[in-house]
Formats: C-alpha cells, sequence, structure tokens
C-alpha cells in the first residue's frame, strides 16, 4: 500500500468524523531522523489538527486513534493510582499523558511516560502526586484499522516520502 498523505481528504474527513463523534483524538506524531523522538498530542477541535498539521515538517508520521484514549483523568491521589491499578494490568504497557504543556522558547510539548510494570506505574504516579494526569493504556497500532489511522507529512511538491522513525 502507497503511504498516505497528511493532506489526503480521506484521512482528513476520517479525523473530523472522530473528533466530532468522541469529542477528542489522540495522536502520535513520530518524527524522521530524530532518534525515535515522538510526541502525543490531543486534538478537541479539528481546527488545532489541521493548524498543527501545517507546522510538521515532512517525513513526519501521523498515527491518529479514533477511539477514546487515557480515561483516568484526573489529580494524581491514592484513588486515582489505585484506579489506575484496577485498569492497567502488570506488564502492560502504559501512557501517562501530562494535558498541561511544557513550554521552551517557541517550542511546546505535553510530557509522556511509557512503562510496563505496576511498581514502575505506582513510582511514576507518586512522582506526580498533587498534579492533573491522563492515564491509559499505551494506544495499540501495527497497521490502520477502523479505529485507527495514518498518514505522512509530504514534501513540498506533495510527494510522500516514508521517513527514518
Amino acid at each position: 500500500m502507497e503511504p498516505r498523505a497528511s493532506s489526503d481528504t480521506a484521512f482528513l474527513l476520517t479525523v473530523k468524523d472522530w473528533i466530532e463523534q468522541n469529542k477528542e483524538v489522540l495522536v502520535l506524531l513520530r518524527y524522521s531522523r530524530a532518534a525515535g523522538s515522538k510526541d502525543f498530542e490531543l486534538f478537541n477541535s479539528f481546527a488545532s489538527f489541521e493548524h498543527r498539521l501545517s507546522l510538521l515538517s515532512p517525513q513526519t508520521s501521523i498515527i491518529v486513534f479514533g477511539t477514546p484514549q487515557l480515561p483516568i483523568r484526573g489529580t494524581v491521589d491514592n484513588n486515582f493510582i489505585n484506579q489506575a491499578l484496577s485498569l492497567i494490568p502488570d506488564g502492560a504497557e502504559f501512557l501517562i499523558f501530562n494535558p498541561i504543556p511544557t513550554h521552551e522558547g517557541k517550542y511546546s510539548w505535553h510530557s509522556c511516560i511509557i512503562g510496563e510494570t505496576g511498581n514502575e506505574l505506582v513510582a511514576r504516579l507518586k512522582e506526580h502526586y498533587g498534579q492533573s494526569l491522563f492515564l491509559g493504556l499505551y494506544p495499540e497500532w501495527i497497521q490502520d484499522n477502523e479505529n485507527v489511522i495514518s498518514a505522512t507529512v509530504p514534501d513540498e511538491t506533495g510527494k510522500v516520502i516514508v521517513g527514518i522513525y
């Protein structure tokens, strides 16, 4: 299958529909030739998603999850930790997402923590006690399906070249 451009109408309409249906989508951005660098971002409007696309470099991989993600949300306390332990089985990969972006000059990003063990989950949450976080299972993506769609940012000529991630 030929790679899909982030400007592809079907891709954009799918993301727009998902945002309208679920009020939010989680997006994984993978940057080519950036030592595995990636970001997770949440979008609750199609306009903000389109704006973000306009800022991305060619070869950036965009993976959009159409079903709600990160179901545990709130201030980290004992109840939050207990909810986390009941949702995330030991050995399952998890994602902790900080909804408050970090700003450094003209750049901003959302801090994320990825882990796999219950002990690691508890330790990481205790480090952020009193802070607002979102948490869930690490979203699965091997290939596109009815709940996940991906695209790549084309170059200035419109050609899609899959990057090195």
